[in-house]
């Protein structure tokens, strides 16, 4: 099929306020000829238009642009001025975050001492996406200054080593002889195992994300690299994930010691943005996220990334398009089995997407995965039905445990995406659980627009004996249970948080009746004028958490169709090709809805995605 391209131009259009529409509705036939009703309805209605005038005068960016990325309420709730920051700026031009960071000047010191002698430097991170794609940078910037067999990782597993940095962990980089050890995506609660390494003559430089668990104490002269520790500097980003930190980290170090900069906006940016977004961290809520993702994202730069199709089961800019897609998904669980399953290790993943790794070393990894990965989706579909039969769905909160029938002692880090569906199909914050052969119960909590940690944290100032261990963010993250006793008295407790605080939280729930659609925007035929919309490139990559893949209504458009393109006439009067992705064909004036790609050059494809007779839409819609 041919790739049809509009020009990179903009202009800038203004639409009247009251020409926006917040839905279409229509009443059309079923391929058996039964009426059934179609809901098409426009995201950016339902937002402030002054705001979107003011971000498009702010930015230069056409208003019909601005109705794309203000069709999110979350970065509507921001301030003009951030989100004109967020998107007037190149990566290199923005403030770098960490280097005015006492931890940070401390730490380059470090490596400054350690690189001019033969010690060995370890790196420990976390089994997760985030945890092995910030190894990944530490090491492709630590070898640009020492040889590659001087530097040790080991990640922790789960199962095995629980939350932080583990004694296994840590005895192992003392046996390999490593001086200076990184410990990256965890560890900033783990004062026992920092003060024994510490104690064993050891330098530490934990790189973390997460905040502190209450009643911490921090190890004295280890270097700290997080954000929450420095509340009063400015900036502070505090919605980078570990690979935006490492990355961060990494790229002062080079300017310090004279490295190949350049070298790390390649390989390293695109880990670094791949491991951004599987710690589930696409949405763009700050300047330094939305930089390394918009820039690492690039097709070019994802293509240097190992087997990356063979992994996301997708070419490289389809992930620039859509980072949604059901194929991309895919990619970042698969990256993510070695914190669900005991028998798939961090380090096969970190061995994968090495530059140092031999393609016959990632043939062999990949067919592990991929088998894995099966594995995975029948089990986890077979507890999550289990569980929704037995669920009490008018409880204001679930928790609950799956079977150890269903859910195998291999698969004991399975309660997050457990959670994650149960949230997904109940739209109630959850708590699950799976037993270990231990008869501890390892659980993640996943709980929508509720703090799951503040709970948490309430739940511990009740009683410090319900919860052995918790840690994580907000909305999403890990607990340990000693046993199933405590799971009644955590149940009690969070559910009278819930009815005293949150009881006026709201849920959706899609009517069945009705078949909805969801576009970006509506148009009349005269208002879409196609030239506008190459400046789509400085909203890319396009996410749920964002900027929905942009889809556009288009209303009472007459066709030209022809075998593999749809032609119309835009509102300047000018002929606009769509690739045809259909297969009924319409004379009469339809109403169009067309999706919006960005191509390898940066320029748009249009693709025709459902025509609809005009005279079936609803008068008033």
């Amino acid at each position: 099929m041919k790739k049809i391209v509009i020009v990179v131009t903009i202009l800038y259009t203004k639409i009247k306020d009251d020409k926006l529409k917040k839905s279409c509705n229509y009443i059309v036939p079923d391929e058996n000829g039964v009426a059934k009703k179609i809901e098409v309805i426009d995201l950016s209605a339902f937002r402030n238009t002054e705001k979107m005038n003011q971000f498009s005068k702010a930015t230069s960016i056409p208003f019909s642009i601005s109705q794309i990325l203000l069709s999110n309420k979350k970065i509507e709730a921001m301030e003009i001025d951030h989100l004109a920051t967020i998107y007037s700026h190149k990566l290199k031009d923005i403030h770098h975050p960490l280097e005015t960071y006492d931890s940070t000047i401390k730490s380059i010191e470090l490596c400054k001492k350690f690189f001019a002698t033969d010690a060995n430097i370890g790196i420990y991170g976390d089994y997760d996406g985030d945890g092995v794609t910030s190894a990944l940078i530490l090491f492709e910037t630590i070898s640009q200054f020492i040889p590659s067999k001087r530097i040790y990782t080991d990640f922790s597993k789960v199962g095995e080593d629980g939350f932080g940095l583990s004694m296994r962990g840590a005895q192992n980089l003392l046996e390999s002889g490593c001086k200076l050890i990184f410990v990256l995506d965890t560890g900033s609660s783990s004062e026992d195992t920092l003060q024994y390494l510490a104690d064993n003559g050891i330098d530490i430089v934990v790189i973390d994300h997460h905040p502190l668990v209450d009643g911490t104490n921090l190890v004295k002269n280890v270097q700290y690299i997080d954000p929450h520790l420095y509340l009063n500097e400015t900036p502070r980003p505090e919605e980078l994930r570990n690979a935006g930190l490492s990355w961060y980290f990494g790229r002062k170090l080079l300017e310090e010691l004279n490295g190949d900069v350049n070298k790390h906006y390649e390989y390293p940016l695109a880990i670094s943005a791949i491991g951004t977004v599987a710690d589930a961290g696409n949405q763009f809520e700050g300047i330094y996220s939305r930089g390394i993702l918009h820039e690492g994202l690039k097709a070019y730069r994802l293509s240097l990334i190992p087997y990356f199709s063979e992994l996301f089961g997708a070419q490289p800019i389809d992930m620039y398009n859509d980072l949604n897609k059901e194929e991309i998904s895919r990619g970042y669980r698969i990256l993510s089995l070695a914190k669900r399953s005991k028998n798939v290790f961090a380090g096969d993943v970190y061995t994968m997407l090495n530059l140092n790794s031999t393609d016959e070393q990632r043939a062999e990894i990949m067919e592990m995965l991929n088998k894995k990965y099966e594995e995975f989706l029948t089990i986890v579909d077979l507890a999550t039905d289990e569980l929704l039969k037995r669920i009490n769905v008018d409880a204001p909160i679930i928790v609950d445990m799956a079977s150890s029938e269903i859910v195998p002692d291999e698969w004991i880090g399975m309660s997050g995406t457990l959670a994650s569906r149960v949230l997904s199909r109940l739209k109630k914050p959850a708590f699950l659980f799976v037993q270990d052969c231990d008869g501890s119960l390892k659980g993640s909590w996943r709980t929508g627009e509720l703090s799951g940690s503040e709970m948490l944290s309430r739940v511990k100032e009740q009683n410090e004996n319900i919860v052995a261990k918790f840690g994580g963010h907000s909305v999403a993250g890990g607990l340990l249970l000693k046993s199933k006793k405590q799971l009644f008295p955590l149940k009690f407790l969070l559910e009278q948080q819930m009815a005293n605080t949150y009881s006026n939280k709201k849920t959706f729930y899609n009517n069945p009746n009705v078949e909805k659609k969801f576009v970006t925007v509506i148009f009349n035929s005269d208002e879409f004028v196609a030239e506008n919309y190459s400046g789509l490139v400085v909203l890319a990559p396009f996410s749920r958490y964002e900027v929905r893949s942009v889809s556009l209504l288009l209303k009472d458009i007459k066709l030209k169709i022809e075998k593999e393109n749809v032609f119309f006439s835009d509102g300047n009067g000018s002929i606009v090709k769509c690739v045809n992705n259909l297969d009924i064909f319409y004379e009469e004036p339809v109403d169009l809805i067309i999706s919006m790609h960005i191509l390898e050059d940066e320029t748009i494809e249009f693709v025709a995605e459902d025509i609809i007779p005009a005279e079936y839409r609803l008068q008033g819609a």
